[in-house]
């Protein structure tokens, strides 16, 4: 047996309105609180992905800082 299509979407916890307009959540902003980073437009590609081993550099190179300390 297998559900409706009403059932299904109950099932997944999905709206059921054809009418409403639904956004991707941006999450650049947290990721860049989460990894310190100063300007997030460095680290992000033109297809709204990020350049990681930009990241992983920065990352790396931060490490060093606090270990000289």
């Amino acid at each position: 047996m297998t559900p409706t299509l009403e059932e299904y979407a109950q099932f997944l916890s999905f709206p059921n309105d054809p009418y409403k307009v639904y956004f991707r959540q941006r999450i650049e902003s947290t990721v860049a609180k989460l990894l310190h980073l100063d300007q997030v437009d460095r680290y992000t590609t033109s297809n709204e992905g990020f350049k990681w081993k930009m990241i992983e550099n920065k990352l790396k190179t931060d490490k060093e800082k606090r270990e000289v300390r």
